[in-house]
């Protein structure tokens, strides 16, 4: 009888743990309206609006070129999010404000939280989808 329960909950056991596959990464999708806050290392806070749709992104933010945040493309792989600004900007502001290259992305409990760090210096995006 031992013997038997022993078999049963092994079954259960193996039937019920979560696969511990290291290769299958999560997969983050972004869709809609987002807002929040821009920040870079030393500078300025800015409040921000991106929209994602179908791999397309638009924002604004409420100071000038902090962030140029404009419009392009954007593609999600693993913990990181690209972006190809699609946008013609002048020469007169820091070109590396602009939101365009590879950044790390995490989404925990609805805020996204994106990131890149150059040297001593992060650009950090923290956004959520509005209420409705």
């Amino acid at each position: 009888m031992k013997a038997v329960f022993c078999a049963i909950v092994f079954v259960l056991i193996i039937c019920f743990l979560p696969t511990c596959d290291k290769t299958e990464a999560k997969e983050h999708v972004l869709e809609g309206k987002y807002i929040g806050i821009f920040h870079r290392t030393g500078m300025d806070t800015a409040q921000v609006n991106i929209n994602f749709t179908n791999n397309v992104f638009t924002g604004t933010s409420n100071k000038a070129n902090y962030p140029a945040t404009c419009s392009g493309n954007f593609d999600i792989e693993d913990n990181s999010i690209s972006f190809s600004d699609a946008c013609a900007w002048t020469a007169d502001f820091d070109w590396s404000l602009i939101l365009s290259g590879t950044y790390d992305l995490q989404i925990i409990n609805g805020t996204v939280r994106i990131w890149r760090t150059t040297g001593s210096v992060t650009d950090e995006y923290l956004l959520r989808q509005p209420m409705k």
